[in-house]
């Protein structure tokens, strides 16, 4: 009775806006009592344990229906009303009834990121200030709050001095957070931005009226010849607007055209607590986001690359720390330092420049040219160069692992030459050659193909040679004094082994995959003699390493990739395509992983179909050991093979009388138990040797892309099909009412059946399988089997088959959530199909939850729609309400269906 009482209450509070928005005609008696009694439903629905997220939002969508009829009731009428803003004040009140009742994290975080962009979007400043004033109190520690709320007294109210006294109080209790420290920077860069602007807006009215008032004064005078004189030496002595500041006011010209503010900030950052390799990515970020911060970016480089290399060479520095800085901080202080010109010009959203610069320029940031660009680019390119050439042992193993600092080289020597190939495309070609012919480049001779010259002059010399080596130079300074390398007495173990030279002895491994983009077609006919070359120079003996494999995937791709462009005749395609099965063969034979073709039990050279069958030998078969001896991308050759040979299945096959029908089947069993179907179950079956708890978590995405490519190469083997959607695989099914096309589906279901098949199919050999290898290629197959064999009624057999598989799949779905206790982390979840590094992914619990309930309304949208059997979709329905991750939003996804 108390609740009731209280609902009550609360709805006879309404009662004044509600009387005048009848007396006003907005509501008809009607109109009113249906208002009261949905109200009156919310108010029941707001007080109920445990209040769902779901109620809280409809409420606020139904006074938001309500507040958008009265605005265009009152724009249209003009009339004032007493209570107009009690509406939003109501949805005020859900909201707040939401954050004090949400329990759920996740929840309560998207109900408040909706207040707060209610409050935004109705201009309610003041609502939003006190809003933001109780989440402080509530969460002293919560960093993202107090930042949320600086930014918006400094950029939504332009309060700078609320915004820095709120950064100053968060500071006190969160000083290693670099979310606030990179709130402080960027509170600080506006308030020099505003101040900037201003006065530039009162220097441009102060020369206009100037102009204006001269030309007043100049119109009686008839002498033209003395007034341009004079008008001439006035614009010659006029002074520039920074000069003028430092002249007005030379403290706050320290301020705003020297940044002494920002550089306090960033100073206390890096020496404080908070640094860190986020911190210096967050201050960069920050930083750039402004076109006057080019001294600044230059500070926080010089200054965070001291930072680090003195934390790596302090000995109370502890292992946590400096894991952290040796495999982030490469990326976070060391890159940037080296491609610090490209990343000037052509890393931000404008051209930076110092602040004097941007104040004279009046504001506008003058777009680069084309060559500016180039040779901001060729600058830190001829850096890199130097580097990967001369590897001065100290910067090479700066933070103890030289092989990183060497790939960090590479990648950054690819990122460079993909921003400049559209200017020097022939030079960039010649030089990714180099690098994947020799491992290395001279940098006159990079230098010289970049700008299509014999020689290079002196100024060319001097601006890219000599420069880069300057910028080498400086840095191996800086590695020096700060570890102390070659001083007397280095008594700290640590420094002296920072500071050990050992770079000559680092291999540097350049992105084969990455730079095969940039290599013109021209070239390739001289990367594939390299290659030859290279690997008939090696010894039988020699295992397969990463770097060989990779270049023969490059030059395998770029062969593939020139065979469908070149000529769609039968002849250019087929001799191409044995070209490239030969060499896969011959590069595996080289390597020891098939048996020599001399060898008495070898295949033929000649016969292809002899070596086809060694190829997938169940006795031959590739096996994975360990990434030491066989690279894990080995699975790629599979691959190449199933889309270079024509099915397998025709291997051997000839026309036979009926009569031989019998010995035909009894010789598929013996040669099934020998041999692979298909290099797909070949390549599943060497995927299937490795433990998966063993690898890496690259390793792991590189798995996952291996097993999701080969099933899809397969289908598209049998189907054509680039997309295996359910529709697109019905209208193939149905497309033609041939029996080879009917005997395709029978043999592809036939396949799906054996690697499926536990113990021993390939397929389930490979656990945990990705989820987006079932639900994306093998569950949309078996519901159109289902489909299709539901039009034949002679075929009830072969759907209930179908059925069962398609059921026992959708099975597996929802069981891979089971295989570990920290879903958002595990790859067979995570991986997409598109991503293709596991750098590049982020996870997140909600995406697993709605993978989840994705997959549950897929479960049962199958038993409903493709099995039609509703009480197995029922009983499905409860086991999801069971265990799915995310309850409420598989309710509102079953509302849908």
């Amino acid at each position: 009775m108390a609740r009731v009482h209280a609902i009550e209450t609360r709805i006879e509070k309404l009662n004044p806006s509600i009387d005048e928005y009848f007396t006003s005609g907005f509501l008809n008696r009607d109109e009113l009592r249906k208002v009261v009694r949905q109200r009156r439903h919310w108010e029941y629905r707001l007080v109920a344990k445990p209040l769902l997220l779901l109620d809280v939002r409809d409420a606020v969508r139904y006074e938001l229906d309500l507040e958008q009829r009265l605005r265009a009731y009152c724009e249209s009428t003009k009339v004032e009303l007493k209570h107009r803003w009690a509406i939003l004040e109501r949805i005020e009140y859900i909201y707040r009834v939401g954050l004090k009742h949400l329990k759920k994290k996740s929840e309560w975080e998207s109900i408040r990121k909706e207040f707060i962009t209610f409050l935004k979007h109705q201009h309610r400043h003041g609502s939003l200030s006190k809003l933001y004033a109780e989440l402080m109190i509530k969460y002293p520690t919560r960093s993202d709050l107090w930042v949320e709320a600086a930014l918006w007294e400094a950029m939504g109210l332009n309060n700078v001095h609320n915004a820095r006294s709120i950064i100053q109080r968060a500071l006190l209790t969160m000083t290693a957070d670099p979310v606030v420290w990179t709130a402080g920077l960027r509170i600080e860069l506006h308030f020099i931005s505003r101040s900037l602007r201003r006065f530039i807006e009162e220097y441009v009215d102060q020369k206009q009226s100037k102009k204006f008032r001269k030309e007043i004064s100049h119109s009686s005078v008839t002498d033209v010849g003395g007034t341009g004189g004079q008008m001439n030496h006035d614009k010659g002595t006029e002074l520039r607007i920074s000069d003028q500041m430092r002249a007005e006011d030379e403290h706050l010209s320290k301020i705003v055209l020297d940044l002494e503010l920002c550089k306090v900030v960033v100073d206390e950052a890096l020496q404080g607590p908070a640094f860190s390799p986020t911190l210096v990515t967050q201050l960069l970020t920050t930083a750039g986001e402004f076109s006057f911060t080019r001294d600044l970016i230059l500070t926080i480089l010089n200054d965070g690359q001291h930072r680090m290399l003195e934390v790596l060479g302090s000995d109370h520095t502890t292992q946590r720390v400096r894991t952290e800085w040796q495999e982030g901080g490469l990326s976070a202080v060391l890159k940037p330092f080296i491609m610090v010109d490209h990343i000037l010009v052509n890393g931000y959203r404008s051209v930076l420049v110092d602040s004097a610069t941007f104040v004279d320029n009046e504001g506008s940031a003058r777009r680069p040219s084309p060559e500016t660009r180039r040779t901001a680019t060729m600058k830190s390119l001829a850096t890199v160069f130097t580097l990967a050439d001369q590897k001065p042992g100290c910067i090479m193993n700066m933070t103890g692992n030289s092989d990183a600092v060497g790939q960090l080289l590479c990648n950054a020597a690819h990122e460079l030459l993909d921003a400049i190939k559209g200017h020097c495309g022939h030079g960039v070609s010649r030089i990714c050659l180099k690098l994947l012919n020799t491992q290395t480049v001279n940098v006159v001779d990079a230098v010289r193909w970049l700008l299509n010259v014999e020689r290079l002059n002196e100024q060319e010399t001097e601006t890219y040679v000599v420069y880069a080596r300057n910028r080498v130079q400086i840095l191996e300074r800086l590695v020096q004094d700060t570890l102390g390398v070659g001083a007397t007495s280095p008594s700290k173990t640590t420094k002296a082994h920072l500071g050990k030279r050992k770079g000559d002895s680092v291999k540097l491994r350049w992105p084969t995959g990455l730079l095969s983009d940039l290599i013109a077609v021209e070239d390739r006919a001289a990367l594939w003699s390299s290659l030859i070359g290279a690997q008939g120079s090696q010894t039988a003996s020699e295992a397969l390493d990463a770097d060989a494999l990779d270049r023969f995937l490059l030059w395998l791709r770029l062969e593939e990739r020139e065979r469908q462009k070149g000529s769609k005749t039968t002849k250019t395609t087929g001799a191409v395509a044995a070209l490239q099965r030969k060499a896969i063969e011959d590069f595996l034979i080289r390597y020891r992983l098939l048996p020599s073709s001399s060898g008495s039990s070898g295949p033929k050279t000649n016969d292809s179909g002899d070596r086809t069958l060694c190829l997938l030998s169940r006795k031959q078969a590739l096996s994975f050991r360990d990434s030491q001896t066989t690279p894990l991308s080995v699975w790629r050759l599979f691959s190449a093979l199933e889309m270079l040979h024509s099915r397998v299945s025709s291997f051997g096959e000839t026309k036979k009388d009926s009569d031989d029908d019998d010995d035909d089947e009894n010789d598929n069993r013996r040669d099934s138990s020998l041999s692979f179907r298909s290099f797909v179950e070949a390549g599943l079956n060497f995927i299937a040797g490795m433990t998966y708890a063993s690898l890496s978590r690259a390793e792991q995405w590189e798995r996952a892309t291996g097993i999701c490519t080969l099933v899809r190469s397969r289908f598209h083997t049998f189907t054509g099909l680039k997309r295996f959607t359910r529709e697109d695989m019905l209208s193939w099914m149905c497309g033609a009412e041939k029996a080879s096309l009917k005997t395709d589906v029978q043999m592809l279901f036939s396949e799906v059946r054996d690697l499926l098949r536990p113990p021993n199919g390939q397929l389930d050999r490979c656990q945990p399988l990705p989820r987006f290898c079932l639900v994306h290629v093998m569950l949309p197959f078996l519901e159109a089997l289902v489909l299709f064999y539901s039009q034949d009624v002679a075929s009830k057999s072969e759907k209930e088959d179908a059925l069962n598989h398609a059921r026992a799949t959708h099975e597996r779905v929802v069981n891979i959530y089971q295989h570990t206790k920290h879903p958002e982390d595990f790859i067979p979840l995570l991986y997409d199909g598109v991503t293709k590094d596991v750098r590049e992914v982020k996870a997140s619990r909600h995406t697993v939850e709605r993978f989840n309930a994705d997959d549950w309304v897929s479960f049962v949208t199958f038993e409903r729609e493709v099995a039609k059997d509703l009480n197995a979709a029922r009983t499905v329905v409860e086991r999801a309400r069971r265990w799915t991750l995310a309850p409420q939003q598989l309710l509102v996804m079953l509302g849908r269906v």
